[in-house]
C-alpha cells in the first residue's frame, strides 16, 4: 500500500509538472506572439493620436523574451504625414518644431506585462536607443499663433487607450542630429564625438500632465554633446565645442570650449567677399545659461534664460582697410533694430561678463599697419535683452554697463540705454576713461591715426551721447597736457611712414591747444550733432561722434577736411 500511495503521488507531481510546462509553453507562445502586436499598437496609438495624426509610424520587427521580460525593436521609423502638413500648413496649426525619428535598434527591460495587458498600464524600467537619426525642421514662417499643446491635452488625447506610461529610465546613446528649416530645406549639420540623453522617472498621466516642472512628462532630460565641429555654408568659419550639455531638472545650459575659428586669413575672406567686412575670431572657455526653459523654444518660439554668464571670453574683430568700402545699407541693421526683428522672441533678463577681452584690429589703407585697440578685464552686465512686448511693458531699457581697461592700463568704464520701445530708436550712453600713459596710447595712434605723440599727460577723459535711427548729439571732455605731436606721412609706394617736420611744426605752434585742464579756460566739444549715413554701421556712428567732438577739444582751428572713414 506504501508503494502504491507513493506511486500515486509522484504520478501527481508528473502530471502537475507536464501541466505547468504546458502552461509556461502556452504562456511562452501566446505572450511571445500578442506582446509584441500589443506593443506595436500601444507606439501607434502614441504617436498618431498622440500628434492627431501629423506623424505616421511604422516598425519593422518587434520580439519579446519572457524570461529576461525584454522588448527588441527594430527599424522604428517615425515621419511627417505629408498630406496632414500641407492641410494645416495652409490653415497656419503646424507646430514650431516638426521631426522625423529613425530608430535602427532599441530595447525595453523591466516591462510589467500583467500591467499592460490587464490594465492598460505601461510599467517599464528601462528602455536603450542606440544610434538614433533626429531631424528636427523649424517651422516659425509658417506658424500663426494658436494654442500651444500642453502635457494635459495630450494626456487627454492618449487616456482611452492608455491609463498610464511610468519609465524609470530612457537612455540614448550615439544620436545623430540634423536641423533645417522649412524655408529653405537646407540642413544644418554638425559633426560630434559622441551624443548621449538620458530622461529619467517619465510619468505619463493625470499626475504627470498637472506638475508644470516636468518636461514632456519627464524630472530630468540630461542631454550631452562631445566634441562639437560645424563649419558654417560659406566655408569661412570652424565652429568647435568641446563639451556641451544640459539638464531639464537643473534647467542648465552649460558650454565648455567654445571656439569660433575663420578658416581662411583676414585678407583672404576680404578677397573673396568683395568688400570691407569684420572677420571674428572668438574662444568662450566657460558659457553657463542659468533657468534655461528649452520647452519655449518648441511650444512658443522663444529663447528664455534667467541670466547667461560668460567668463573669460576672447573676441577678436578684423578689418581690412585696404578693401572698397562696404555699400550696402545699415539701414535695420543697428543692434536694437536687428533684435526688435529677431524671427523668435528673445527673453533674456540678464547676461555677465566676467574679464573678457576684446580687439579691434585694422589694417591700413596706406601703411598697411595692423593696429589693435583692444580692452582688456572687461566685466559687467547687459541687462533685459528681449523683444517681447509683455517685457517691454514691464521695463522698455535695455542697458549694457560694462567696466575694464582700454589696452592695459587705462580704467574705461561704458555705459549704453536703449529704448525698446521708442519707434525712433532712442538711446543714449556714456564712457569715462581714466589716466593712461602716452606709449601706451602710441601703440594705437601711428598705425590708425599717423600721428605719433612725443609727449601727453592724459588725466581723464568723459563721452557722452543720445541718439537715434537719425543720428546722435554728443559731448566730449578730454583733460590733459603737455601735448606735442608728430605728424606722419604714408609713402605709397614703400608703406613707409615718415615725419613731416615743417607740417609737425605748425601743427603744434598754431593748429593744436597743449593743455586743456579744469578751470574757466577748458574747452568741451558740446552739442556735436552726426547725421546717421545710409550705409553706416553704428560703432562708425559711435565713433565719429567722439571722433568731431575730440577735434573741438585738441584743435584751435577748424578741420572739417579731418573726418573718420566708414
Amino acid at each position: 500500500m506504501k508503494k502504491t500511495g507513493t506511486k500515486k503521488w509522484f504520478r501527481i507531481w508528473i502530471g502537475s509538472m507536464g501541466v505547468m510546462v504546458l502552461l509556461f509553453m502556452f504562456a511562452h507562445f501566446f505572450l511571445s506572439r500578442y506582446v509584441p502586436s500589443l506593443i506595436r499598437n500601444k507606439i501607434n496609438h502614441l504617436v498618431v493620436d498622440g500628434s492627431d495624426s501629423l506623424y505616421t509610424c511604422s516598425i519593422g520587427q518587434v520580439s519579446f523574451n519572457i524570461w529576461q521580460g525584454k522588448v527588441t525593436i527594430d527599424n522604428l521609423l517615425i515621419q511627417i504625414d505629408s498630406a496632414k502638413y500641407k492641410e494645416r500648413k495652409a490653415i497656419g496649426k503646424l507646430p514650431p518644431m516638426t521631426f522625423d525619428i529613425h530608430l535602427s535598434k532599441g530595447s525595453i527591460t523591466g516591462l510589467q506585462i500583467f500591467s499592460l495587458i490587464f490594465h492598460k498600464k505601461i510599467n517599464i524600467h528601462t528602455i536603450r536607443a542606440d544610434e538614433a537619426n533626429i531631424s528636427l525642421c523649424r517651422q516659425y514662417k509658417e506658424v500663426k499663433k494658436k494654442p500651444v499643446p500642453t502635457e494635459e491635452s495630450l494626456w487627454k488625447i492618449l487616456r482611452p487607450h492608455i491609463m498610464g506610461i511610468y519609465v524609470d529610465r530612457i537612455l540614448l546613446d550615439k544620436i545623430k542630429f540634423t536641423y533645417w528649416y522649412s524655408e529653405d530645406k537646407e540642413d544644418i549639420s554638425f559633426a560630434y564625438e559622441n551624443c548621449s540623453a538620458n530622461l529619467e522617472h517619465i510619468r505619463i498621466d493625470s499626475i504627470g500632465s498637472a506638475n508644470s516642472s516636468r518636461i514632456l512628462f519627464t524630472e530630468d532630460i540630461a542631454v550631452k554633446f562631445i566634441g562639437v565641429n560645424y563649419f558654417t555654408p560659406d566655408s569661412i568659419y570652424n565652429l568647435t565645442i568641446d563639451t556641451l550639455a544640459y539638464s531639464s531638472f537643473l534647467q542648465k545650459f552649460q558650454v565648455k570650449n567654445f571656439r569660433m575659428d575663420p578658416l581662411m586669413s583676414m585678407e583672404e575672406i576680404t578677397r573673396r567677399h568683395g568688400m570691407q567686412l569684420d572677420v571674428f575670431k572668438t574662444d568662450i572657455p566657460d558659457l553657463m545659461g542659468i533657468n534655461f526653459k528649452i520647452e519655449k523654444i518648441f511650444t512658443e518660439n522663444e529663447l528664455c534664460f534667467d541670466t547667461i554668464v560668460v567668463k573669460k571670453a576672447y573676441v577678436n574683430i578684423c578689418r581690412d582697410r585696404t578693401a572698397h568700402q562696404d555699400s550696402s545699407s545699415q539701414l535695420g541693421k543697428y543692434p536694437i533694430e536687428v533684435l526688435l526683428k529677431a524671427p523668435l522672441a528673445i527673453r533674456v533678463p540678464l547676461i555677465v561678463l566676467d574679464d573678457a577681452e576684446i580687439h579691434y584690429i585694422e589694417r591700413q589703407k596706406l601703411s598697411l599697419q595692423k593696429g589693435d585697440a583692444f580692452f582688456t578685464h572687461v566685466t559687467g552686465t547687459v541687462s533685459n535683452i528681449t523683444n517681447h512686448l509683455g517685457d517691454i511693458e514691464k521695463d522698455n531699457h535695455l542697458k549694457i554697463d560694462l567696466h575694464g581697461f582700454f589696452l592695459k592700463n587705462a580704467p574705461l568704464k561704458v555705459k549704453f540705454d536703449f529704448d525698446l520701445a521708442s519707434a525712433e530708436g532712442k538711446f543714449t550712453g556714456s564712457a569715462d576713461l581714466g589716466a593712461m600713459k602716452v606709449e601706451e596710447l602710441n601703440t594705437v595712434l601711428i598705425p590708425f591715426g599717423n600721428v605719433y605723440m612725443k609727449s601727453l599727460d592724459i588725466h581723464e577723459g568723459h563721452f557722452r551721447l543720445s541718439g537715434d535711427n537719425k543720428g546722435v548729439t554728443s559731448t566730449v571732455r578730454l583733460l590733459y597736457e603737455k601735448m606735442n605731436i608728430q605728424i606722419l606721412k604714408v609713402d605709397p609706394k614703400t608703406h613707409e611712414a615718415k615725419e613731416q617736420p615743417f607740417v609737425t611744426f605748425f601743427t603744434n605752434l598754431t593748429a593744436i591747444r597743449t593743455s586743456n585742464r579744469v578751470g574757466d579756460k577748458e574747452v568741451i566739444g558740446e552739442n556735436i550733432y552726426v547725421v546717421r549715413k545710409r550705409r553706416q554701421p553704428f560703432s562708425n556712428l559711435v565713433w565719429e561722434a567722439f571722433f568731431e567732438g575730440s577735434k573741438k577739444v585738441v584743435l584751435k582751428v577748424p578741420a572739417k577736411d579731418l573726418k573718420v572713414e566708414m
